[in-house]
Parts: C-alpha cells; sequence; structure tokens
C-alpha cells in the first residue's frame, strides 16, 4: 500500500544521519550526473523539460540533472513521472536528465554523495526534518523563500511546511502528508451499544470501552509487534492533547524534559487504557495487517493507527462493512487544540545550492511547475493525502473522501515523536512502552529511561 511503504522510511533515516559535517563542500551539478550512475541505482533515463517562461532562456537550452524514484508505472510515484512529462511538453528549453533510484537505496545514496560533493541539480527529498537538516547546514541545498509564497501564503499550512525548513528557512516543498494517529470505528458496533456520534472527549472514551468490554467486544484492536504503534499513534497524539504543541521540540530544545508532569501524564494515560483492556491482549504479537484484517471483519470496535491503514480497510473490508474516522478526543484539562493531530509530510524536491544563474533559475522553473494544482490533484486520485488545500475531486472512493474531509477540518498538527527523536531514544521508548501495557514497566520507568539518553 502506499502510505505503508512511505512510514518506515521515516525509521530508517533515523539510523543514517551521519554524514555531513565531514563535507567541505558540494561541487555544483552543472555537469550532468546522468551518466555516472552506480551499478546498483535504477535506470537512468533522460527526460526533457518543454516550454518557456519569462525566468529562463529562450534560445539556448538549459540541462538538469534530477535524482528521483520516480517510474510511469509505479503506483506510489506515477503522479510525479506524470507532471514531469508535462513539463518536458510546455519547457522544451529545459532539459531534464533523470536517474531513476531504487526507493529502499534512495536516501542512503542521496547521503553518500552528499558526503563526497556529489549532488545532482535538483534531488526528490522523500522525507524532511533530521534527514534535511545536515544537507541544509552544511549549505548543499538552497533555500526556496523567494519563490514559496504560493503556497506559504495560501496552500499549505505553515504547520505542514515545517519539516522541510530548517532554521527559519525553506529548502522544499512537500506534496503527501500522512497522520500519525486517527481513530477507525465500526459503525453498527457502536449503534449497537447505544452511541450515534464518537467520543469527544476522554472520559466519554473511558466510558464507550468500558461498554464494548462489558458486551463482550474488543475496544480497540492494536498490532504493536514493531514497537513503533504506541510511540507514533498513541504517546504523539496523547502529549500533545496535555501538553499542547511544541511540547517535543521543547523537550528537544532542553527546555522541557520528558519526566516532566505532561509527558508522565501521557504515558499514565497509555496505561490506564491498558488497565481498563482496552486493548487485545495479543497487542505486542500481532503486527498492523493482522489488526488491520479483525478490525474489517468486525472483530473489534475500534482501530487507531496511521492515516494510511485506510488503504488496506478500504481494499479489504468485509461486505457491507461499514467504519467511520474521527480524532483522539480532547483530554480534560489538557492545553492541546483538539483538532490538532501528529503527521509527517514528504515528497520535497531540493535545488543544489551550486548551481549557476542560468541552471538555478530553470531548477526553480521546474520546481514550482511540479507543486503545481494538478499534482495535488492526481495525488488525491491516487489515494494519498496531500499538504495543499485544493479542491477535492468528485470521483474519490467515498471513504477516502470522508478522510480527506476529515484532515481538511484540523486545525492543529504537531511532531511525531519518533521522527524527531534520537535513534537511541526512540528505540527505548518504543521497548518501554510494550513493557507498560503489560504492566511490566512503570510511566515514571520510562520517561527515566529515555531522559537520560538525551542528557
Amino acid at each position: 500500500m502506499k502510505y505503508k511503504r512511505k512510514w518506515p522510511a521515516l525509521i530508517l533515516v533515523l539510523a543514517l544521519t551521519v554524514f555531513v559535517s565531514a563535507c567541505g563542500g558540494a561541487s555544483g551539478s552543472s555537469e550532468s550526473t546522468s551518466g555516472s550512475n552506480e551499478s546498483t541505482s535504477g535506470s537512468s533515463e533522460s527526460t526533457s523539460g518543454s516550454g518557456e517562461s519569462t525566468s529562463e532562456p529562450s534560445n539556448e537550452t538549459v540541462e538538469l540533472t534530477l535524482w528521483s524514484d520516480w517510474m510511469k508505472d509505479d503506483p506510489y510515484t506515477e503522479q510525479y513521472y506524470a507532471r514531469m512529462e508535462q513539463f518536458k511538453a510546455e519547457h522544451p528549453n529545459i532539459k531534464i536528465n533523470m536517474e531513476v533510484i531504487p526507493y529502499n537505496e534512495y536516501n542512503l545514496k542521496l547521503q553518500t554523495q552528499a558526503a563526497g560533493g556529489q549532488l545532482p541539480d535538483v534531488m526528490q527529498l522523500i522525507i524532511g526534518g533530521t534527514f534535511l537538516e545536515p544537507l541544509a547546514r552544511a549549505g548543499l541545498l538552497m533555500p526556496i523563500d523567494d519563490m514559496i509564497g504560493e503556497w506559504k501564503d495560501t496552500k499549505i499550512p505553515e504547520g505542514l511546511l515545517k519539516e522541510f525548513a530548517v532554521d527559519g528557512k525553506q529548502y522544499a516543498i512537500p506534496a503527501e502528508v500522512n497522520y500519525s494517529s486517527m481513530v477507525f470505528y465500526n459503525k453498527k458496533l457502536l449503534a449497537d451499544l447505544g452511541y450515534t456520534e464518537f467520543p469527544k472527549t476522554y472520559s466519554e472514551l473511558l466510558a464507550l470501552i468500558k461498554a464494548a468490554n462489558d458486551n463482550k467486544i474488543t475496544p480497540i484492536i492494536l498490532g504493536n509487534k514493531t514497537g513503533t504503534v504506541l510511540p507514533a499513534t498513541y504517546l504523539s497524539v496523547i502529549t500533545d492533547r496535555i501538553a499542547g504543541s511544541g511540547f517535543i521540540e521543547q523537550v528537544l530544545a532542553k527546555e522541557k524534559k520528558l519526566t516532566d508532569p505532561e509527558f508522565i501524564s501521557a504515558l499514565n494515560i497509555i496505561k490506564e487504557l491498558a488497565d481498563n483492556n482496552a486493548f487485545n491482549k495479543d497487542a505486542n504479537n500481532i503486527d498492523a495487517a493482522a489488526a488491520t484484517d479483525r478490525f474489517v471483519n468486525g472483530q473489534a470496535l475500534m482501530y487507531i493507527d496511521g492515516s494510511w491503514v485506510i488503504k488496506p480497510i478500504i481494499a479489504n473490508k468485509a461486505s457491507g462493512f461499514e467504519f467511520g474516522m474521527a480524532v483522539f478526543p480532547s483530554i480534560e484539562g489538557g492545553k492541546g487544540d483538539p483538532m490538532s493531530l501528529p503527521a509527517a509530510t514528504y515528497q520535497g524536491l531540493g535545488i543544489n545550492a551550486k548551481l549557476d544563474d542560468k541552471k538555478k533559475e530553470a531548477a526553480k522553473t521546474f520546481v514550482k511547475f511540479m507543486y503545481g494544482d494538478e499534482l495535488f490533484t492526481s495525488l488525491l486520485e491516487g489515494g494519498a493525502l496531500v499538504s495543499a488545500n485544493v479542491e477535492v475531486p468528485g470521483n474519490l472512493d467515498p471513504d477516502f473522501q470522508a478522510q480527506v474531509e476529515l484532515t481538511q477540518r484540523l486545525t492543529g498538527i504537531s511532531t511525531v515523536f519518533g521522527n524527531v527523536m534520537p535513534k537511541d531514544v526512540g528505540t527505548a521508548v518504543n521497548n518501554s512502552l510494550q513493557g507498560l501495557i503489560l504492566g511490566s514497566v512503570t510511566p515514571d520507568k520510562v520517561a527515566e529511561d529515555a531522559q537520560k539518553l538525551l542528557r
């Protein structure tokens, strides 16, 4: 599934960001790199650009090298490939020499080549955040603040731009977004328990969990075998509900600690859910695929996971199965926005900082074109949530359209815990939360162990 593939890249990249501080200076990719493919790279193909623009040369061809994982028949990237082909038809004086690099190899190659100062003119940035930061701080990427007004002012919420910004400068425009926490619920089971709408507060959620247990219905199906679901899907949103937006960033800036009351309270809520038998007994032994399967077959009232699981839910749901979607409810006394969700953005294009003026203008023309409304619309039609506020096409699957409309009602974006924490902290919390729901670890111990690793 589309989102199933993209989300694990965030975990992978935390293990890879170890390189750019050694970079003296990146060489400008003013010569085509399309002929220097490594044997492990994907096929390299030359894709002509096209069209005329006031910012590009009118009588000469400018060639740009591009690295991406875009392929014509790949359901994950075909919309980007098609958009590039449209650019080819409209901008004949900009030639794009694209090297296709397999998705699973892409980030590592980009980092390796960056360390040697051998980057292309334009490069796909699959993710931002901790992956982007060393590239930007080493001076390898060109800030694009002078060209993002259309997106920043009207189309993309600031919270969805921030993962591709470093030290106050914007380096790319993200196209896609995943929300790490979304509640999916079985409409029939909810109605059978006497509910006409999903709970708006945490207290009401606890009452619903009790009602489900009293009727021998599994309240929430959880597939936490990998250990990554509880931090991303539960801890991130619960911390935000209690502490408000920015707490995790304050922890990283050493203005707050993971041993502070807000974080302990978030951990206590996860413990309380487990103590109230909210989860299936084998939560740490099944993965997300198994959890999805049980949910679509009517074996649980709720399934809380990332927005991306809607794809397998739609694909595998039983005939007549109806589900609704909601956000995690507000927590009494909390400081957070009840219509905020933790999110991560994807699929930006970075521009090499060392380009000459002609190449720089050509690269800016290409990037501006790529992120036109047509791209966002085609991504929605392909089942991807997008960062931009564009008109929703009328041909979407009804369940996916309901999800899109839910995300458009959000009023805030917060940070996904594991995406910004150092790798050792993230791993420790993943493991500790597995113990927390089993009762073998206390909330205080989870917090203390994690905070020690931050010192």
